[in-house]
Order: structure tokens, then C-alpha cells, then sequence
């Protein structure tokens, strides 16, 4: 294809040239937005889908963040595993393998498996932010007659800073909402309060911040191999193969709408996490500016 761009990708740098301009990009039919920093090795990254189905391999993942940078993955997608219909299976490619939000154990009502349009997303791309915003509805067998529920995320990334993740959940009545986080299985997860991060000697590390939990607060599950009841806290990099890999699981009981804020950033080798927060404020102020009354 004469794309000095893919070469230099495909051959980690050793020919060609990166591609010049915004490295940030959203595909608006798959509906998939590909978030960078740069194409250096230590680039920040994030993949955020928002698209349709699929029309063959399909995963119940719509909203799924995947996240790394500076060479490592941090929050990723499960995997595969197999094709055996079962138990796995439905981990593997159910939302409770994914980085979702669930009401009452239940994703979102799967997306068209193919579009002739663009998908319904709200983008924003400058030098030096990114904004994407979509909503899908609830399953309706976890409404209870209650009537309709929504899910809304907007993710928020501040180039070679942060990203900001802002989850809305529109329902009436009690439930219970859960926010899943699943990390690479060589991620040492850590929790101080509302803050997971990641401990893990001589390498870049990541910050998770609860910004604002539910009104009752969260109980929070680091769960990691677990096979009884359903499986939780797995990856499968090959098929056929799993390795423990912790979740985190953030529950909450709810009596109507919801908005719950995350803060994500990367800190260097040998700088602590916590201390290399960045500023809530401003972030927030980003959002405000490219969300409006939304959040």
C-alpha cells in the first residue's frame, strides 16, 4: 500500500517513517477510537469501542477501555479462550470479561452486527485532547419493570496526561450497578481507599481514581483466578490458554441516576503513583468544556 506509516508500525520502527499529523484517530463505521500520545515505544494509548457487533467473531464489549503506555498494558481485554460452548465461554466473551458497567449483573443490549452509517458518537479531536461519547441501553430482562435504563461513557484524553472516564447510569428505582476494571495478569494491583494502582518495581505504573463513588459509596473485590460461582479474573493472550489476572470490581446499591467519575493516569519508573496525580480540576474543566450538560 506504500504507506511509510504501517511500515514503520510493522517493523517497531526499524523502516519507514510515523505517520505525521494527530496520532489520535476515531473510525467512525467500526466505531472505534484509537487514542495516542505519539508512536514511540513509551507512547501512551487507548482503545476505546463503540462500534457495531461484528458480523462474525462477537463479543458482548461495547464500551470496553483497553489502556497501556510507556510499553506496558495495564487494562485490557480478556481474551478468547475458546469456542466451548459453557461457562468460560460466557466469561470470555460476556461484558463480565470486559471494562464495562453492569446494572443488576446485565450489559448493554448488543449493537446492530453490521451499519450502513456511522455509529451514533459524539467526537472531538484537538491536539491536544480527545473527547468520545455514546449511549446504549440496558438489557431488558435486568429492568424489573422499572422501566428503561441507559448506560452513558464518555472518555476524556488529555494527550501525554491523563484520561478521564465518566460513566452516567440513567434508571429508576433500586439496583445495583457494578464497574469492572480488568488488568494485565503481570499488573500487582494495589487499593488505598478509592485509589487502584499498580506496584510494580523499575516499571511505569498505573492510578485508577474513583472520583466520585455513589451516594452509598463502593464496595470494592479484587478478584483474581476465581472459578466457583462464575469465573472472574482472567486473560487469555492464546487460545486455548488462561492465566489469573485481577479484576477489580467496584459494587454500589442505587436508587435512580447515577453519574460515577475515574481518573487514569501513568506514572514513570520510580516516581510513585499517587503523588504524580494530575490535576482533577483542570481535567474536570476539560470535560465540562467538550461534554456540556451532559455530565
Amino acid at each position: 500500500y506504500n504507506r511509510p506509516g504501517w511500515l514503520y508500525i510493522a517493523t517497531k520502527g526499524r523502516d519507514g517513517t510515523p505517520s505525521s499529523g494527530n496520532p489520535t484517530e476515531y473510525f467512525p463505521y467500526a466505531g472505534l477510537a484509537v487514542m495516542r500520545s505519539g508512536w514511540d515505544s513509551a507512547a501512551q494509548w487507548a482503545f476505546f469501542d463503540l462500534g457495531p457487533h461484528g458480523s462474525d467473531h462477537q463479543h458482548d464489549d461495547r464500551f470496553q477501555l483497553s489502556l497501556g503506555g510507556a510499553g506496558r498494558e495495564f487494562l485490557v481485554d480478556d481474551g478468547r479462550f475458546n469456542y466451548q460452548p459453557g461457562p468460560w465461554r460466557d466469561y470470555f466473551t460476556g461484558p463480565q470479561g470486559h471494562n464495562l458497567v453492569l446494572l443488576d449483573g446485565h450489559g448493554t443490549i448488543p449493537p446492530p452486527d453490521t451499519v450502513t452509517t456511522p455509529a451514533q458518537v459524539r467526537h472531538e479531536i484537538s491536539s491536544d485532547a480527545a473527547f468520545f461519547e455514546a449511549t446504549a441501553p440496558f438489557a431488558g430482562d435486568a429492568l424489573d419493570g422499572q422501566g428503561p435504563a441507559y448506560h452513558t461513557r464518555a472518555v476524556l484524553y488529555l494527550r501525554n496526561h491523563c484520561w478521564l472516564v465518566a460513566d452516567r447510569v440513567l434508571c429508576a428505582g433500586p439496583h445495583q450497578i457494578e464497574t469492572l476494571w480488568h488488568f494485565a495478569p503481570d499488573c500487582n494491583v494495589k487499593r488505598d481507599g478509592d485509589l487502584l494502582y499498580t506496584a510494580d518495581a523499575g516499571q511505569p505504573n498505573l492510578g485508577l481514581l474513583a472520583v466520585t463513588p455513589p451516594a452509598h459509596g463502593w464496595s470494592v473485590d479484587l478478584i483474581r483466578g476465581r472459578e466457583s460461582l462464575t469465573p472472574q479474573g482472567w486473560y487469555s493472550a492464546n487460545f486455548n490458554q488462561r492465566v489469573p489476572a485481577t479484576c477489580a470490581a467496584f459494587t454500589a446499591p442505587v436508587l435512580g441516576p447515577t453519574t460515577t467519575l475515574w481518573l487514569i493516569w501513568i506514572a514513570p519508573p520510580g516516581q510513585d503513583v499517587a503523588a504524580t496525580k494530575p490535576n482533577l480540576d483542570q481535567a474536570l474543566a476539560k470535560l465540562r468544556q467538550y461534554a456540556g450538560d451532559d455530565f
